[in-house]
């Protein structure tokens, strides 16, 4: 804030009493947040945690706040439903369209073990 004319002392006091106001609370923004993006179910943990720690959230405030909001399971059923909507499960056999929905889902966010096991499913499927 000092390029905006404010001393780093006025900036901290500021900060301290929006803290104290509960104004200011990443670990309540970070699990809102989590949980909201997980509920959307089109990103996976990886994404999340990127964009929470985009917007300047603590690395281990982050690997909390999505953990708390994913699991593997739930996180294989949000990519699960993802690859539904775009390709629809029997499209997955053809080369060209497995490596495109790989792409999306590493993309997304989602885990390699959840992607390996899926498409793994669906290239298996008769």
């Amino acid at each position: 804030m000092t390029q905006l004319g404010y001393s780093a002392s006025v900036t901290e006091k500021t900060l301290a009493r929006l803290r104290e106001l509960a104004y200011v609370d990443d670990e309540k923004f970070a699990r809102a947040w989590a949980e909201s993006r997980a509920a959307r179910g089109a990103y996976g943990a990886e994404r999340i945690a990127r964009e929470l720690q985009s917007k300047g959230v603590d690395p281990e405030v982050t690997r909390r706040a999505v953990g708390a909001a994913l699991d593997l399971n739930s996180e294989t059923e949000n990519a699960r439903r993802v690859l539904e909507r775009r390709f629809g499960m029997e499209d997955l056999k053809n080369a060209k369209a497995f490596r495109r929905a790989a792409a999306l889902l590493q993309r997304r966010g989602f885990a390699a073990e959840v992607i390996y096991s899926l498409l793994g499913r669906a290239r298996d499927a008769d």
